[in-house]
């Protein structure tokens, strides 16, 4: 769907987030996960080989640890990024989450729930065109002496699109905290939105409380002490103490965190998906793995992990966007939700 016309500066918003721009963030979370696979996979082909006790540039020691400090590395500083906050000067300006979020939070003052259901040239009220919708088919079945099919959407004859008015309103029940039968046109988004949102990302200085534990702040300080910068020992120490190694389930865990808040901000905000987490490969990505010790099984093996991922990641990632509104749910009712974000990662 095109970008939120008729709302100043959504249209801006749409494009940081799921924007073509390689920097947009979108394409920074699929460049995530796409990293996150070929450490998967380059894993399990030396593990194979390993157990096996096959000859393969996998096993060499200063192979393994090349790629495996060279991917907690770019994986840090790529969480980094995006929880950057944005720059004062145009100049200097960046694309992350984090600017997506504060931008949406500055601009929802201003979003009221007509300007939210309106835009695109969808109607507030959609009903009368609703009924005289499916009295023109009653009409026409009437005609034809049965039934009558019609293919499209209501807007493709004539209509407004009064489906995606319901839904929108309904959506607006959630973001603002107002009941269907207490609805207004001059609604706002309730502030306790954005607070889950900052919970979920655990931006330093913005999550309330602080979390030091969740596995987005322990990436963000691994790379802000020890890649970025090379703290000192009362630096280090000033942060709480940071993990001597790190799993991959850790990393997936944060990975998670992120698409879940990026998601609900594309569906909420823009009717769009951020799509599936992997990029769609157009070459063969075990070519040459034959090389590096694997047998055909293996290669058959190797050739699911993918399809597997892609569907960890497409189920945890609608997870966490039903926990985030779930707690929006409870934050509209002034509750606080009996299982806040973040968690450790297992």
């Amino acid at each position: 769907m095109a970008p939120a016309a008729g709302l100043p500066g959504l249209a801006d918003l749409h494009d940081q987030l799921l924007g073509r721009d390689e920097h947009s963030v979108a394409q920074q979370l699929h460049h995530l996960c796409d990293r996150h696979l070929t450490i998967r996979l380059l894993r399990l082909a030396g593990r194979r080989a390993e157990l096996c006790r096959r000859p393969s540039m996998l096993r060499n020691p200063l192979v393994f640890s090349l790629l495996h400090e060279g991917y907690v590395a770019a994986e840090a500083l790529s969480i980094r990024k995006l929880l950057e906050a944005p720059a004062a000067k145009a100049a200097k300006q960046i694309y992350s989450l984090r600017r997506v979020v504060k931008e949406v939070e500055d601009l929802a003052p201003s979003l009221t729930r007509r300007a939210y259901v309106e835009r695109d040239g969808v109607p507030y009220d959609g009903r009368a065109d609703e009924q005289a919708w499916f009295a023109q088919l009653g009409a026409e079945a009437s005609a034809a002496g049965g039934h009558v099919v019609r293919w499209g959407r209501p807007r493709d004859f004539g209509f407004a699109d009064f489906e995606t008015s319901e839904r929108r309103h309904r959506q607006f029940d959630l973001l603002s905290g107002r009941s269907a039968a207490a609805r207004s046109p001059d609604d706002l988004v309730n502030p306790g939105v954005f607070a889950v949102l900052w919970r979920h990302l655990e931006v330093p200085g913005r999550s309330r409380p602080p979390e030091r534990d969740g596995p987005i702040a322990v990436l963000y300080r691994i790379a802000n002490k020890r890649i970025a910068h090379a703290a000192d020992p009362y630096s280090r120490s000033a942060e709480g103490q940071l993990p001597s190694s790190l799993s991959l389930r850790h990393v997936t865990a944060a990975h998670v965190a992120l698409l879940g808040v990026a998601q609900f901000i594309a569906a909420w905000f823009f009717d769009a998906s951020l799509g599936d987490p992997l990029p769609a490969h157009q070459y063969d990505i075990l070519e040459f793995f034959e090389q590096a010790g694997c047998t055909p099984a293996d290669l058959t093996r190797l050739a699911l992990v993918p399809h597997a991922l892609g569907n960890r990641y497409a189920a945890r990632t609608r997870r966490r966007v039903e926990e985030i509104e779930a707690e929006i749910a409870w934050a509209s009712n002034g509750m606080a939700h009996p299982c806040p974000a973040p968690r450790p990662a297992r």
